[in-house]
């Protein structure tokens, strides 16, 4: 039906797929299919080189033998005895210059490819060391012995090039040489970017599962604690907290109007205790106590304080001048007036304060402390699995892009190699 079709220049409603790759490779088939690949072109490159290295090897010889005409060549002609004599000298540092060359050049038995390349490039650096060291020497040697001169230079150019034909076989393949061995690296790291990715992904559904859990357990909590809230014991609880919260203000405050009415007497007080520890003073130790108890705990006063402060004041022997002592005595006079009912009215909250703090010890609160140590403790977990979700979330954020990155990359790399294949683990490439 199609070939009627294409006749009659119908098109088909649906088109046909084209299949781009015609072979697709998993994860655990790559490594291999990157060895054989890789073991076949350095089959190859061994090959090619292995007649370049017998070049070299020849060459070589051909060196060693033009060393030995260059070391036994004849003076030929009318020189001065002083240019003979250099260019002696010369031809025996150039002799030793491919001396030092030829012994150190080892053609290498192994064709693998990291040895050739290793060869290569060790055995140009010699070779243009060679010919370094012997540039000076030159002139002086090819004036008296031109033929041996010119034929071993003629050879060591001629290795050369052979040494560059050996390089040749490996900067053909050096796009693929790369893309094998990055595309091996990549690989290793999107092996590794994926178990960490695949690690973040169980732990945020470890984390939320875990948030889930606290979630419910604070909820059950929070009803058994509502329950508790609603039962008689949590009744008399929530009463007695309220009455210790106002039994606690209404101590404060008597304690604030009581420091308040002392408070005129402070400077004076501190004068007291100055003079005293100058020297210029003594007071009993009883009285001293007393003006401690005076500015910091003035609860704990005795009406009959102010009587002797009275006494003190009026002393001739207090260094005060009598305006001053007029008013410290006013002061006395002041504070004692009220002394005794601000202090009776601060005992009574203090007494409040202690009855209610003792009835609510009494009570039996185990269940109370249970729900709210519990309470902590879960809304920590709950916290802390947050923060971790938090962490691998964002771990997440920047794994995914690398990794797909990364996967794009080596299906390059890929492509360089074979057109025909595609990595069947690369996703939405």
């Amino acid at each position: 039906m199609k070939w009627i079709k294409k006749l009659f220049g119908k098109k088909e409603n649906r088109s046909e797929p084209v299949e781009t790759f015609a072979r697709k490779i998993s994860s655990e088939e790559f490594p291999s299919w990157l060895n054989t690949g890789f073991e076949k072109l350095s089959q190859e490159i061994s090959e090619n080189s292995a007649l370049v290295l017998k070049e070299l090897e020849a060459s070589l010889l051909e060196i060693s033998e033009n060393k030995l005409q260059l070391s036994e060549a004849k003076v030929v002609g009318d020189f001065d005895v002083r240019v003979v004599k250099r260019a002696k000298s010369n031809r025996e540092n150039m002799i030793r210059q491919v001396e030092i060359l030829v012994d150190k050049i080892k053609i290498p038995e192994s064709k693998e490819l990291k040895n050739l390349s290793e060869f290569h490039e060790k055995t140009a650096q010699q070779l243009n060391s060679c010919v370094e060291n012997m540039a000076r020497s030159l002139r002086y040697t090819g004036g008296v012995f031109p033929r041996e001169t010119k034929e071993l230079t003629d050879t060591l150019g001629k290795f050369g090039i052979i040494l560059q034909k050996l390089q040749e076989c490996f900067r053909v393949h050096a796009e693929e040489i790369d893309a094998y061995r990055t595309a091996s690296e990549t690989f290793e790291i999107i092996r590794e970017l994926s178990a960490s990715k695949k690690h973040e992904e169980r732990e945020i559904q470890q984390q939320k599962e875990k948030i889930r859990v606290f979630k419910a357990e604070l909820k059950e909590l929070q009803s058994a604690s509502e329950a508790f809230e609603q039962s008689a014991e949590g009744q008399r609880y929530k009463k007695l907290k309220a009455e210790l919260l106002e039994a606690e203000t209404q101590s404060k405050k008597a304690k604030s109007n009581l420091s308040a009415l002392l408070l005129p007497l402070s400077n004076n007080l501190e004068r007291l205790k100055k003079l005293h520890e100058s020297g210029r003073y003594t007071l009993k130790p009883e009285i001293r106590a007393e003006l401690e108890a005076c500015l910091k705990e003035p609860e704990t006063l005795n009406f009959s304080f102010f009587e002797e402060l009275k006494i003190l004041f009026e002393d001739p022997a207090l260094d005060l001048k009598a305006q001053k002592k007029e008013k410290a005595l006013n002061q006395v006079e002041f504070a004692a007036q009220d002394f005794e009912s601000r202090k009776k009215e601060y005992l009574k909250a203090f007494q409040i304060l202690e009855k209610n703090k003792a009835e609510l010890a009494n009570l039996d609160l185990g269940a109370l402390e249970q729900f709210q140590q519990k309470k902590l403790k879960l809304q920590s977990k709950s916290e802390l699995a947050k923060e971790e979700l938090e962490h691998s979330l964002k771990k997440m954020e920047i794994l995914s892009p690398e990794l797909e990155t990364k996967k794009e990359e080596l299906q390059k790399k890929v492509l360089l190699l074979d057109s025909k294949v595609k990595l069947d683990f690369i996703v939405n490439y």
